[in-house]
């Protein structure tokens, strides 16, 4: 069992865009792009504030409470994913994982 404090510890976050790619870009059947209007997508609502309070919402760079109705009214303005497979940006990405975690993880 882990220890208080390592259940505590924060570490490093990373975000990276990959401007042209779709999701599910590691996908090799999907083939190219296509629109998926049946699943649901989160686009039109705020980023979503995780820590250890309860969730909030990142609206005009300020967290306001999470709004479980608002968030299905976003999710309801803007459904669907394009998705489609990218060999370029999987190779990209799974470079870049495996740096950040060498980075992060080598004692």
């Amino acid at each position: 069992m882990a220890s208080k404090s390592h259940l505590q510890r924060t570490g490093p976050i990373a975000t990276v865009v990959y401007p042209a790619a779709f999701h599910a870009w590691t996908v090799p059947t999907l083939g190219a792009p296509r629109f998926y209007p049946q699943y649901g997508s989160a686009r039109k609502c705020p980023i979503i504030l995780f820590g250890r309070r309860a969730p909030t919402v990142l609206v005009a760079g300020r967290a306001q409470p999470f709004d479980p109705d608002a968030f299905a009214a976003c999710r309801a303005a803007g459904p669907g994913y394009s998705m489609a497979f990218d060999a370029t940006t999987r190779t990209k990405s799974t470079a870049d994982t495996v740096a950040f975690l060498q980075r992060h993880l080598r004692p």
